[in-house]
């Protein structure tokens, strides 16, 4: 009881501590399922049936905290002589955390094209021609052609 709040259940005041699930510390609305009334075993036990009974209709807790409430619900209930049977419940689903950024998709430039120009284009013709005859000329020299 941190700062002295308390909710009137059945007519007791009750700290946050005496109930499986509290949301808010600050706010009593969110305080759920009664597991203790000090000094009042009756009244203790009425709680905890309550609690068990209206579990199922409860929307107030989240998903990833309804089975620890349903054990704490079950303990106090064992402790107090109160048979409950055990519930499975469905792992919390955990969204994953990416700890490193996604590598960036690699933007792919077109290659350039090269168009040589008419002048180029004759100049690389008379120099092929000039290979050309020169490789003629060796073959010639060796009686290969």
């Amino acid at each position: 009881m941190k700062d002295g709040k308390t909710k009137k259940c059945d007519g007791v005041q009750l700290s946050s501590n005496r109930f499986a699930y509290v949301g808010d510390e600050s706010d009593t609305s969110t305080w759920h399922f009664v597991v203790h009334v000090l000094g009042n075993e009756q009244k203790t036990i009425n709680g905890i049936k309550n609690a068990l009974y209206r579990f199922d209709q409860t929307n107030a807790i989240p998903q990833e905290r309804r089975a620890e409430v349903w054990h704490t619900l079950r303990g106090a209930a064992l402790s107090h002589g109160i048979k409950v049977e055990p519930r499975e419940f469905p792992a919390p689903v955990v969204p994953a955390q990416i700890t490193e950024q996604p590598p960036a998709t690699p933007v792919i430039e077109e290659p350039e094209i090269y168009i040589p120009t008419e002048k180029e284009l004759r100049e690389r013709y008379r120099l092929e021609a000039m290979a050309d005859h020169a490789a003629s000329a060796f073959l010639k020299s060796w009686g290969m052609e």
